[in-house]
């Protein structure tokens, strides 16, 4: 299920991918960039109290992983851009200084990492904490990206969402057998765990805005 799941969503960042040829070096580095996030996270946190998928090899980590946190990488990134037809375009006056640059992405890393690790914190709280520290970097610092995040968060999660019940509708049981639902709320909306659909806008609210941060862009209607 969750191989079958993977590629479907990874059927949407190719036609992104095809569509919009402009946005194509974006979509690659959010791609690769999550995909080393989603692999790391996924070995030592979040298989530990959030979920533990079957993967075709049998194996804690599978080509599940890779073609999931590829695809949603690529999506995030420019899902903003191709629903409200926009494109990049240079501002010098949101140049930054290269230390600035990986400031919301080392700070996110840091707080998550520390309060799992140090502070023994649900993988969930201390991810969305982590999340929430890097936001307010970039609100703080680029304010003008505000709206382009949270528009990116409300789109992955309810682009997402269909995908769940795609996998559910073939086997009605892949939620209580993948996640551990004892150690989450417990609480599904719409058959979905609520910690994911929250995991989900969190992180289109992050990753949405990143490389703009990152490159100084804007975005204008096309």
């Amino acid at each position: 299920m969750y191989f079958i799941g993977s590629l479907v969503l990874f059927s949407i960042w190719l036609m992104f991918f095809i569509l919009r040829k402009d946005l194509r070096k974006e979509m690659l580095v959010l791609s690769i960039l999550l995909t080393i996030y989603g692999l790391l996270a996924e070995i030592f946190i979040w298989t530990k109290d959030w979920w533990r998928p079957q993967t075709i090899t049998n194996t804690l980590i599978g080509v599940e992983d890779i073609i999931y946190g590829f695809a949603l990488g690529g999506i995030v990134a420019v899902i903003y851009e191709e629903i409200f037809r926009r494109r990049h375009y240079k501002d010098v006056k949101f140049e930054i200084k290269p230390i600035v640059v990986v400031l919301p992405i080392a700070i996110s890393s840091i707080v998550f990492f520390t309060l799992f690790f140090v502070f023994n914190l649900h993988s969930f709280y201390s991810n969305i904490t982590g999340y929430v520290a890097g936001i307010a970097i970039i609100y703080i610092l680029r304010n003008d990206l505000i709206v382009h995040s949270i528009l990116t968060g409300s789109l992955l999660t309810l682009i997402i969402m269909p995908f769940y019940w795609l996998v559910l509708l073939i086997d009605s049981t892949f939620i209580s057998k993948t996640w551990f639902l004892h150690k989450l709320s417990g609480v599904l909306i719409l058959g979905i765990p609520a910690e994911d659909l929250v995991w989900l806008y969190f992180t289109g609210l992050f990753i949405g805005p990143l490389y703009e941060f990152m490159l100084g862009d804007r975005t204008r209607k096309i």
